[in-house]
C-alpha cells in the first residue's frame, strides 16, 4: 500500500511538473509574439511617420528664397529659418544662409534671384551664378 501510495505521489508530481512546464512554453510564446507583433508595429509607426514627412516636406508651400552652394533650393520655413531637402526628403537646417528672393524665371525657366543687395542673377544647368541686367 505504501508503494502504491508513493508511486501515485510521484505520478502526481510529474503530471503537476509537465502541467508547469507546459504554461511557462504558453507564456513564453504569449511574451514572444507580443513582442514580435510590438517590433512590427513600431516598424510600421516608424515607416507611416517617415512617408508623412516625405510628403509633408514635399507638399508644404515654403517659397524658395534660394539656392546652396551644391545648387540645391533653399525654403524659408514658417518661422524665418531656412532649410533645403536632402536625397532622402528630409530637411537639413542652413544657419549662414543670406537670402536672395526669387523675382522671375528666365526664357529657359529657371528662377532669376534677387539678392540682398539688389544684384539680380540666376544659376545655371552647370552651378554658375550668371547676373543680369536690371
Amino acid at each position: 500500500m505504501r508503494r502504491l501510495l508513493a508511486v501515485v505521489l510521484l505520478a502526481c508530481t510529474v503530471l503537476l511538473a509537465q502541467s508547469h512546464v507546459i504554461a511557462q512554453k504558453k507564456d513564453a510564446t504569449r511574451i514572444e509574439k507580443k513582442a514580435e507583433s510590438k517590433a512590427t508595429e513600431t516598424k510600421g509607426k516608424i515607416d507611416r511617420t517617415k512617408a508623412r514627412n516625405e510628403t509633408s516636406a514635399k507638399s508644404e508651400k515654403d517659397p524658395v528664397v534660394g539656392k546652396t552652394k551644391d545648387g540645391r533650393a533653399v525654403y524659408e520655413g514658417a518661422r524665418g529659418g531656412f532649410y533645403y531637402l536632402t536625397e532622402s526628403g528630409s530637411k537639413s537646417y542652413v544657419s549662414d544662409f543670406v537670402g536672395a528672393k526669387v523675382i522671375g524665371k528666365t526664357g529657359t525657366g529657371l528662377p532669376i534671384y534677387e539678392g540682398p543687395r539688389g544684384g539680380r542673377f540666376y544659376y545655371s544647368t552647370s552651378g554658375e551664378k550668371i547676373y543680369v541686367k536690371k
